[in-house]
């Protein structure tokens, strides 16, 4: 009997443990961090303010990030975008593009307090980089896609 109790007790410990992992949890550099919960719909990339404090500087659902020793950049899905696609009703789908639905974002190291990035679309995007002069070596090399991180 003793020896269930301390088994039983032994697997809820460890049990409570894993859930404290999220599902995303990528490093970026000069205190950014890539973070998805429970799922990679929920991926954010955040900003270390300090010791267990962060900011959300691009809001879910990010699903590109690329970055280099100056710049980060990303994708990431509209609000509203993984619900349209998710229904796939036709109705409401009609005449959107995938595109539409894509904010980019691209993140300057060098700012030592970052804003929550507002996204921008396409052309904006490779105006932005352009005015920026961001390589064009620099692409989007850690790509989510569910269940798998590539």
């Amino acid at each position: 009997m003793k020896k269930n109790i301390v088994l039983i007790l032994s697997i809820v410990l460890f049990q409570s443990c894993y859930f404290g992992a999220g599902v995303v949890e990528v490093d970026l550099p000069s205190s950014y961090f890539l973070f998805g919960n429970n799922s990679i719909d929920e991926t954010a990339i955040f900003f270390e303010t300090g010791e267990y404090n962060s900011d959300v500087i691009v809001e879910e659902t990010v699903f590109a990030v690329g970055f280099n020793k100056k710049f980060i950049i990303a994708k990431s899905y509209t609000n509203d975008s993984k619900f349209m696609f998710e229904d796939k009703n036709p109705e409401i789908l009609n005449g959107i593009q995938e595109d539409d639905l894509i904010s980019y974002h691209i993140l300057d190291l060098r700012e030592k307090n970052p804003k929550k990035s507002k996204g921008m679309n396409f052309t904006e995007y490779l105006t932005k980089r352009r005015e920026l002069k961001i390589s064009e070596k620099l692409n989007f090399t850690i790509i989510l896609k569910e269940n798998t991180i590539k």
